[in-house]
């Protein structure tokens, strides 16, 4: 599963520190609870505050927990937020209990518009009770206070029951930023307030010592405080002269394929860049980075070796399959494994430990918790040695309790979570669905040339009762063509693949789902049609209930012939209900596993729910319901592929949101060759559902490419469908020496826990466990280098970024790995030619970038960007591409 950028990790704590590296000085840590119903708008107001950002416009789903971190100043005082996102959803309302420990402060969050989420605060108040701290401070927030034409929460009586409960009350907006800040910081201060009169029951949040301040950094690895106070804590950052690569804007706006091979670097080691704050944050007028002093410059830090590939298709692959329970580390959460070592050592021994290492509680895992797995006690006394696991990645000892055979013998382990039902068979892909959501509204009726010679079916024309009847040419007209529509296109791609079906897979079953101005569901075309129209299309749960209770009956082999009459009966008609129709197909698909939803569209939703008709910049107001249609696909393990036709702008932006979270494909196509692209998107099985990824690193390591404060050293990616081409890849660092030094390390473990569901129901979880060595000599990390892992990774990283709107850095990032490939590769005339294949697929997305920015009539900030690409689906259909690219598309010119 692991793929590393290099046999060597490329240790940087010689010499002065990176960027990331930089220690801020604070005096209080706070962890903030956000809790409250899903849809609220919690991680909208996290944004909003930790970043100035609404969410909405780039929404993804919180995957069970997660946080984000802030550094303020509160009267004189600098505290460091360690803000957490709960989600509502009722498949993570299990494993939140856990994250209320500690919690310093806890916010409730309804939404002004849902009277429901307003009746659901006392509920979330009763498990405040129940699982935080006795005395935590809390607030209730009302956020969406905007909506004013909306609201059906009376602000009078969210005052009175803040009032009654003892807590204040805020009314915000993360849409345009309405009391945000206030409600935060009246957070922060009354837990400052508290504090003051310290409580058995509090949190550790008192400062510590001046004196401890060393030691706390340096082994209170654990610790949930740490103190000292502020010197400068936003010092500008300092970079190695060879950790860098400078670019200017007439290379930027090259052909990326056209680079030359870099000469070796002139800067000599240990000489320093620093930096004016512009070359750590993107200017919002001018949106570059540039170097201090060097105007048009722009400096990036060079492409290094400490990234990894993860291939999720290797879960087709069956690993040792364990005879017990997971062990989880006290500490970090990382599972016992072949290669953990196992000691003898009396319990007080291991205690001192663990404090010294300022560990003293459980450490919270979300799978641990999904699984409802659990860390052993640890004995309360004792003088005889206990067995114990000295753990790899934190040192953190944990108690083990396991026969020798329980133990696992080699690095993939899976554990059996849930057996799979009585009735699987183990055929799920046969037997699944492959539900086409048809665009039938008047746009489809365009016409377009088609040669005679070229064979393809179409239906005789409708009679009119007009004189000529029978021919489709007009006087003087061309007549060695003929005239097809984009719906006749389309009709001839699905027969073609109904055709298939029936020879490769009879069992599997075909539903056929059309929307103009309302949505019918026709099913395996024998089935009597449902029509949804009217005030339904704006239900979203009546939507849903119509399509679980929708089902398609008759295998392939059965309804052929229904099929292809029902399809050949379709007519153009109407505007575009599109949002409707794809919720009601992602319900019909999900009542059998590893299902397929092909939405096949030229125009914009423009009726019914999510209406992008008009959107002007609006995009993000509709962001939210089809990333609550993806959650509903990955719940359901459906994929959704969009298949948009060229000629017409769509929203792919949007869109897109789907197809990435689920798995599934972003395509715009030629009409003529759409029976090609639904071939590649039925080559792409779904090889298991309901995903999530944890990923441990050791504690002297951090993830890379996340905001400037957040290093933490777990990660969980929350997968959905895994098909044959999901690959996910990572970046990391090394903190300072002072948290932890690797002189004398040799070699670094890495750990990822996947749990997932087989396609016959089996529940398992997947630990696998690798190492690697560690070189301070960045030349021989480089010689060693793999350069498919690393040129995987900078492509998308890169596509992050351009979605994110920051073209230029994901111009860099690609042309940093571009100079490190060419510069200890260009002897090696096989990696070059994989090089130039790479560098080919990498400039669809560098060309429509610099295509991008030559086009702005002024310089565009990010959040500008992403707005504009409203209208531009080709530049949303290449970064989407960017983003979920495979390693085989990626190397091979033939792919």
């Amino acid at each position: 599963m692991f793929s590393f950028g290099s046999k060597f990790s490329y240790n940087t704590q010689g010499g002065p520190p990176l960027a990331s590296q930089i220690n801020r000085d604070y005096d209080y840590l706070f962890k903030i609870l956000v809790i409250g119903d899903s849809g609220v708008g919690k991680s909208c107001l996290l944004l909003r505050f930790v970043d100035n950002t609404y969410f909405a416009e780039s929404y993804i789903s919180t995957i069970g927990v997660d946080f984000k971190i802030r550094t303020v100043e509160i009267d004189g005082k600098v505290v460091k937020l360690q803000v957490w996102d709960t989600t509502g959803q009722e498949r993570f309302r299990t494993i939140t209990s856990s994250y209320y420990r500690g919690a310093h402060g806890i916010m409730c969050v309804y939404d002004v518009t849902d009277q429901s989420s307003f009746q659901n605060v006392k509920q979330w108040m009763s498990e405040i009770d129940r699982y935080a701290c006795e005395n935590v401070t809390r607030s209730i927030l009302g956020n969406k206070a905007d909506l004013v034409n909306r609201r059906v929460v009376d602000e009078s009586e969210a005052k009175d029951l803040a009032e009654s409960l003892g807590v204040s009350h805020f009314s915000v907006s993360a849409a345009d930023t309405l009391n945000v800040e206030e409600a935060f910081f009246d957070l922060c201060r009354r837990i400052m307030e508290r504090m003051r009169v310290p409580s058995e029951e509090s949190p550790p949040v008192l400062m510590a010592p001046a004196a401890a301040k060393e030691k706390e950094r340096s082994s209170g690895f654990f610790s949930s405080i740490f103190g000292g106070k502020k010197k400068n804590p936003f010092p500008p950052p300092t970079l190695r002269a060879d950790e860098v690569e400078v670019f200017d804007d007439e290379e930027l706006n090259t052909c990326i394929v056209d680079a030359p091979v870099p000469s070796a670097p002139s800067s000599k080691k240990g000489t320093c860049i620093t930096l004016s704050p512009l070359s750590r944050r993107t200017d919002k007028k001018k949106g570059v980075e540039e170097e201090k002093g060097g105007k048009g410059k722009k400096v990036y830090q060079k492409a290094d070796v400490n990234v990894f590939r993860l291939d999720m298709s290797s879960v087709a692959c069956e690993g040792e399959i364990a005879t017990g329970d997971p062990i989880y580390c006290r500490g970090c959460s990382a599972v016992l494994n072949s290669r953990s070592k196992i000691t003898s050592e009396e319990p007080q021994k291991a205690k001192k430990i663990n404090k010294d290492l300022g560990c003293t509680t459980k450490a919270p895992s979300l799978v641990m918790d999904l699984i409802k797995g659990d860390v052993p006690d640890l004995p309360e006394d004792g003088d005889e040695p206990l067995p114990y696991w000295a753990c790899e990645f934190c040192s953190v000892y944990t108690r083990v309790d396991m026969d020798p055979e329980e133990r696992a013998h080699t690095n993939v382990v899976e554990y059996i979570v849930e057996p799979a039902p009585a009735s699987a068979d183990g055929s799920a892909e046969e037997t699944s669905n492959v539900i086409f959501c048809i665009d039938i509204s008047g746009s489809m009726c365009v016409t377009m040339e088609v040669d005679k010679n070229i064979k393809m079916k179409v239906p005789p024309p409708k009679p009119s009762g007009l004189e000529g009847e029978g021919q489709q040419y007009l006087p003087n007209e061309r007549r060695e063509i003929n005239y097809v529509s984009r719906l006749q296109c389309l009709q001839v791609a699905i027969e073609q693949h109904i055709e298939a079906s029936v020879r490769d897979k009879p069992n599997s079953r075909i539903g056929l789902v059309t929307f103009s101005d309302e949505v019918t569901l026709y099913g395996d075309g024998g089935q009597d049609p449902v029509v949804v129209a009217g005030d339904k299309l704006e239900n979203f749960q009546e939507l849903k209930q119509i399509g679980e209770q929708f089902a398609v009956q008759k295998p392939v082999s059965q309804a052929e012939k229904d099929l292809k009459s029902r399809l050949w009966s379709l007519e153009e008609k109407g505007p575009t209900a599109l949002g409707p129709a794809m919720l009601l197909s992602i319900a019909i698909a999900g009542a059998r596993p590893a299902s397929k939803v092909i939405m096949c569209t030229d125009g914009l939703a423009n009726h019914g729910n999510s209406c992008l008709g008009s959107l002007e910049g609006k995009s993000a107001e509709y962001t939210p319901y089809y990333t609550e249609l993806a959650e509903q696909a990955k719940l359901k393990g459906v994929t959704v592929s969009i298949v948009s036709l060229l000629g017409t702008e769509c929203s792919l932006e949007t869109l897109s949101i789907v197809s990435e979270q689920t798995g599934g494909s972003l395509e715009r196509v030629d009409p003529l060759r759409i029976s090609k692209n639904f071939g590649s998107i039925m080559m792409n099985p779904i090889l298991a559902t309901g995903a999530m990824a944890s990923i441990v690193l050791h504690k002297g390591l951090t993830f890379k490419a996340m905001t400037e404060d957040d290093d933490r050293s777990f990660l969980v990616r929350d997968i959905g469908n895994i098909t044959q081409d999901t690959e996910c890849t990572f970046s990391y660092g090394f903190r300072p020496k002072d948290v932890f030094d690797f002189s004398g390390v040799k070699e670094i473990p890495f750990q990822v826990q996947l749990l997932y569901t087989k396609l016959n129901g089996m529940k398992v979880l997947r630990v696998v466990s690798e190492r690697i060595q560690a070189t301070n000599d960045r030349n021989a990390a480089e010689r060693s280098a793999d350069h498919q892992v690393i040129g995987h990774y900078a492509v998308q990283r890169a596509g992050d970024l351009a979605k994110a709107g920051a073209y230029e850095q994901a111009q860099m990032e690609t042309r940093v790995a571009q100079r490190m490939l060419l510069r200890n590769f260009a002897s090696d005339s096989k990696k070059m030619k994989e090089i130039s294949a790479w560098s080919e697929a990498v400039n669809q997305l560098d060309d429509v970038l610099r295509t991008e920015r030559t086009s702005e009539s002024a310089p565009m900030s990010k959040q500008e960007r992403k707005k504009n690409r409203v209208n531009a689906d080709h530049t949303s259909e290449v970064i989407s591409q960017t983003r979920q690219i495979n390693a085989k598309k990626l190397w091979s010119k033939d792919a």
